[in-house]
């Protein structure tokens, strides 16, 4: 079972939330982790081109997650459907930060700016998920990106399948 936290819904002349953006989901957090539950966060929970021009649903800013695992460095977080975090603190000071933290692949590139590379480099392949994106997306992107991967057999099963099933306690 995964906890999914966080909408970020934003409608037309209402403000964003201001400080702390995840003040309203400390109760969640808290309480998935004394289950033991991971929690999945979705950076990108609409694709901008295909919403209604009334709602704004903005990605989740990734510069918020290395401070939200760094408070809660108890809890398992699955950051999923999220691109570009190559350059965040999330990757870059990963060192510093709790190895509570695995990030879903199904968004990032594998080819042509390497991302899953760079993150497989810095991260190493524990922290790394494979996700497809059903029901929204094909599958076959996701497991072409796992082909095409710059990683050893033994690294790709463990992001295809052995890290989740770890963290799902199997």
């Amino acid at each position: 079972m995964l906890i999914d936290a966080h909408a970020h819904i934003r409608w037309p002349g209402v403000p964003p939330p201001e400080g702390d953006v995840w003040e309203h989901d400390r109760e969640l957090i808290r309480a998935a982790t004394e289950m033991g539950l991971p929690i999945s966060i979705p950076i990108r929970q609409a694709d901008s081109r295909q919403r209604h021009w009334l709602i704004e649903v903005p990605d989740v800013k990734v510069s918020d997650l290395a401070a939200l695992v760094a408070v809660h460095p108890k809890a398992k977080f699955i950051f999923v459907n999220g691109a570009g975090c190559t350059g965040c603190d999330l990757v870059k000071k990963a060192k510093d930060l709790p190895d509570n933290y695995w990030i879903e692949i199904s968004r990032p590139d594998a080819v042509y700016t390497n991302e899953i590379g760079k993150l497989l480099d810095t991260l190493g392949p524990d922290r790394l998920v494979f996700g497809s994106g059903i029901p929204f997306k094909y599958p076959e992107p996701a497991t072409l990106r796992i082909e095409v991967m710059q990683a050893s057999a033994a690294e790709k099963r463990k992001i295809c399948s052995g890290n989740i099933r770890a963290l799902l306690g199997e």
